[in-house]
């Protein structure tokens, strides 16, 4: 019976370790964002009923209670905006939070993650400003980047500061691994990820820099790419070795957190 190489195709694979299992490896939990949105009603003082409206990408709905303001400011109208939505049982089941801040803005956190929601707002007079942020959280996180410590027991995607890296993220069950080097694929939460803490990994080469075995390595966050100098706002990855000779894909060894 005929025989046929094969070579199982890993080694390009950015975010695989480069020889066999990292000695020291955490998980750590990327959830989905949840949308906030910021209503201001600086200024706004007309008289007559103000309410919400909110429609979910998922289907869901619900209208606020109405709020007759009669010679309010800004703050007290603001203030009668989010009883109204803290009184009406399906719009309360749809935020998990409604506040005023700074004085005289609306402030809405919704409970679902992950889906986007578009807020109506009904007001005598003009319509208050509106913009949207999102809590602590993120859509893709793309294995072989360095995560950081955020301080308030999250992660940030940029790397500046060795004493707060957690590690470098590793590809494992959780994650669809699609062989196709050139294939974008992430942790898209809510899912417990892989970082590697001591160990090697392959990581991404910036374009156009070749590394060597036993130099030091550099990563830029905004890249994803790693070098051997600081160009392009390569930051120093502290404890971090260069594995292998070469452009494209290469080894790396870590040792998450270190500081010299």
């Amino acid at each position: 019976m005929s025989q046929f190489a094969f070579t199982y195709p890993v080694r390009d694979l950015v975010g695989t370790p480069a020889t066999t299992n990292p000695s020291r490896t955490i998980s750590v939990l990327n959830p989905l964002n949840a949308q906030i949105t910021n209503l201001e009603y600086n200024g706004i003082t007309t008289d007559g009923d103000y309410s919400l409206t909110i429609v979910g990408a998922d289907g869901s709905s619900a209208t606020s209670d109405a709020f007759t303001a009669s010679s309010n400011s800004a703050a007290e109208i603001c203030a009668g905006i989010v009883a109204g939505c803290e009184s009406n049982a399906e719009f309360a089941g749809l935020i998990s939070d409604a506040s005023v801040v700074t004085t005289d803005n609306v402030q809405l956190t919704f409970r679902q993650a992950g889906v986007s929601f578009t807020v109506t707002p009904t007001s005598p007079g003009s319509d208050p400003t509106q913009s949207n942020t999102t809590t602590a959280g993120y859509t893709v996180v793309a294995p072989g980047i360095i995560l950081q410590a955020d301080g308030s027991g999250g992660f940030s995607t940029t790397y500046s500061d060795a004493a707060l890296a957690l590690g470098l993220v590793l590809r494992n069950a959780d994650l669809v691994q699609p062989l196709d080097v050139s294939a974008t694929v992430g942790y898209d939460g809510p899912v417990m990820m892989l970082l590697v803490v001591q160990g090697d990994a392959n990581v991404q080469v910036n374009p156009g820099i070749t590394v060597a075995r036993g130099q030091k390595v550099y990563f830029n966050s905004t890249t994803a790419t790693f070098s051997n100098v600081t160009t392009g706002s390569h930051v120093l990855v502290e404890g971090a070795q260069w594995m292998t000779d070469g452009t494209g894909t290469q080894a790396a060894y870590f040792n998450f957190p270190s500081e010299s």
